[in-house]
């Protein structure tokens, strides 16, 4: 059995300011997004994980380095899970990126997120939580759902929510969820 556990970063000063950037120092959590992080540790007390996995950008670790001290499961970078490629939209103001397609305007293509999030999400063994970001974290959940990228916009992944894809049957039991519901938490301390 495998459980993808897969959860968004806290708020980082990048989101308070509303910049979209893959730069992997710089924009550390919040106060906010610490106590974030820390809610969302507390909802894996007691659940047995083979792994925690993170993104190489600095807020991902940060909360990454939260779950870990409350969970006593050591964590490894999987760049695979890395922020959107932003190539020289990097620390652009979200109100200021140009109109187009996400390619057209130099991004990461929606194929590309897929591929390498479906990637880490099928090496998954047992109970593993990959910290990661917001698009990335919609687009696995979507290529899961069969859903494009215009048919996924109302999957909405915030700060710091546990989303859950069952690697064995394929399928996903949670999205954006700021608690594990009680049929979560079971599925995840059956295994």
């Amino acid at each position: 059995m495998g459980y993808a556990i897969l959860i968004r970063h806290g708020e980082s000063t990048a989101n308070v300011r509303n910049l979209i950037t893959d730069d992997l120092e710089g924009y550390p959590l919040t106060e906010r997004g610490v106590r974030q992080a820390q809610r969302t540790a507390s909802e894996f007390q007691g659940i047995r994980l083979d792994g925690v996995f993170t993104s190489p950008v600095q807020r991902c670790r940060e909360t990454t380095r939260i779950i870990s001290e409350v969970t006593g499961v050591n964590a490894a970078i999987d760049v695979r899970i890395r922020e959107t490629e932003m190539g020289k939209l990097s620390n652009t103001l979200i109100d200021d990126l140009p109109a187009g397609t996400r390619e057209s305007i130099g991004l990461e293509s929606w194929n590309s997120h897929i591929s390498r999030m479906r990637s880490a999400v099928e090496d998954v063994s047992g109970n593993v939580i990959l910290v990661s970001h917001a698009f990335p974290i919609r687009a696995v959940i979507a290529s899961y759902l069969n859903l494009d990228e215009v048919e996924s916009q109302g999957i909405d992944i915030d700060f710091a929510t546990i989303s859950v894809i069952d690697t064995v049957q394929q399928k996903v039991i949670s999205v954006g969820s700021r608690k594990l519901s009680n049929r979560v938490r079971r599925v995840l301390m059956e295994r």
